[in-house]
């Protein structure tokens, strides 16, 4: 049960709306996955707030995010492929006390990556400026970066797509 301290808002006195419903709280695109299920699962990559549902291609984020890797037991590369929505913008990506900033052109497919090291837990906070921008007169999704691609790869699985590369450049 959720209860707001600070009362609710009635659209008919705020604003021209024959609205008198108390309104407190907005909730939106919500699941819910049990933690021991989270536990029981090798690795898991969970979108947090401000992402909007999956799309056919990828998701888009309003102007920040999180993403949270579950299970991560060795060091692992994330890699993340990207583009910009109507213009350029940075991208600032916060992890484990570490911050990276991606130029990332319009119009463009960008591939970025970044280190994780071991953690049950592993908060991934991405920051885009400028900030987002209204996708349309019709959508009114504030978007400013489309995630195509998520992964993370554990350095065991790096080094053997090395060795794998290299082998094949030998024959």
């Amino acid at each position: 049960r959720l209860k707001s301290k600070e009362g609710c808002e009635i659209p008919a006195y705020t604003e021209n709306s024959s609205d008198y419903r108390c309104l407190s709280f907005s909730l939106w695109n919500i699941s819910f996955i049990k933690f021991e299920e989270l536990l029981r699962k090798n690795l898991t990559l969970l979108y947090g707030f401000n992402f909007y549902e999956q799309e056919k291609e990828g998701r888009w984020m309003s102007d920040n995010g999180v993403i949270y890797l579950i299970n991560n037991s060795q060091l692992s590369k994330v890699f993340i492929k990207l583009e910009s929505f109507k213009r350029n913008r940075t991208l600032y990506v916060l992890v484990q006390n570490r911050s990276y900033a991606f130029e990332i052109p319009v119009n463009e497919r960008k591939t970025i990556s970044f280190a994780v090291f071991p953690e049950n837990e592993t908060e991934i906070k991405l920051i885009a400026f400028p900030t987002c921008e209204i996708a349309s007169e019709k959508d009114k999704r504030c978007l400013s970066i489309f995630i195509r691609e998520l992964k993370v790869m554990s350095i065991n699985e790096l080094i053997k797509e090395k060795k794998a590369i290299i082998l094949s450049m030998t024959k």
